[in-house]
């Protein structure tokens, strides 16, 4: 039993270390954020990191990734996140997390999405949809040649629409 163990936190510190710095900023903004909502009760810890995307754009870096979390019996509480041990029958959740990092500034996050639902629920399939809608257009953002910012020149103006 101890070689299982032994062998998952390998394979565990295993993928960490193939990570890129961006895409753990991305885990850690997930986690951050995730922890920041009232209604969450209990500390949850990665569990596993999937669909990786990670693009180069004009305007920034993008990353994509599905996040699975498990609920451990530590209370949430600033301070009291690192030595949790995961409860047993815990409950679990898959995040999707979307981030734009600037280019000339990487640390920068110029955009980013972070929903998280019940792994066991289906419900909620609609709001799944619109958040996927939000990073595919966070993703094409910014690979046009005449980008700037976060809109394309003109954007912005008529988005309010015109005085009268």
């Amino acid at each position: 039993m101890k070689g299982l163990l032994t062998l998952c936190l390998g394979w565990l510190a295993l993928a960490v270390a193939s990570r890129s710095p961006r895409q753990q900023r991305a885990v850690e903004l997930a986690l951050e954020d995730f922890h920041s909502r009232s209604q969450v009760r209990w500390v949850y810890k990665e569990q596993a990191v999937e669909e990786v995307t990670e693009e180069d754009h004009p305007a920034g870096y993008f990353v994509r990734l599905r996040l699975s979390l498990s609920q451990t019996q530590c209370p949430n509480q600033p301070g009291r996140r690192q030595d949790c041990a995961i409860k047993p029958k815990g409950r679990k959740q898959s995040c999707l997390v979307c981030v734009k990092f600037n280019f000339s500034s990487p640390a920068q996050v110029l955009d980013k999405r972070v929903h998280c639902r019940p792994e066991q629920s289906k419900a909620g399939k609609d709001v799944e949809l619109k958040v996927e809608a939000a990073c595919r257009e966070m993703q094409e953002a910014g690979k046009e040649p005449n980008f700037v910012g976060h809109y394309l020149p003109g954007q912005l103006a008529f988005s309010k629409g015109l005085p009268p």
